[in-house]
């Protein structure tokens, strides 16, 4: 039952997100209320070899070749953007690098909400997922 009513919460968030950061809604969302939700995930790295076309992979010339992997992380800023991180795949995969990417994220959505005219929500709700 937990699961549910965290889906349910996150859902009524990133819902409260979009209103918050669309031109010109001031005043539909009420004082103290405005809410900013972040989701960050870090992505299967097999599915991000290179190359990545089916034939190269299937075949038995291929087998003994290295295949780089890369890592790809998705963060969405509910009502503003979607932001992608890919690195190499010796890059380190640590809370150091995910702050980095969340940090940025941040100062990047603070920047669109200024530049729509909004004022900086009052709530920051991060949904981190590794």
């Amino acid at each position: 039952m937990q699961t549910k009513e965290d889906r349910a919460l996150y859902k009524s968030n990133c819902i409260t997100s979009e209103m918050c950061t669309r031109a010109g809604c001031a005043g539909t969302i009420s004082e103290g209320d405005a809410v900013l939700t972040l989701c960050i995930d870090g992505m299967d790295q097999s599915k991000f070899c290179c190359p990545r076309h089916a034939r190269f992979q299937r075949s038995k010339e291929s087998e003994s070749y290295w295949r780089p992997q890369l890592h790809f992380t998705g963060a969405i800023a509910h009502g503003l953007f979607e932001y992608y991180f890919v690195a190499d795949e010796d890059c380190r995969k640590d809370p150091q690098v995910t702050i980095e990417m969340l940090s940025h994220v941040i100062e990047e959505a603070m920047k669109e909400i200024k530049a729509r005219g909004g004022e900086t929500p009052q709530h920051l709700v991060i949904q981190v997922v590794e």
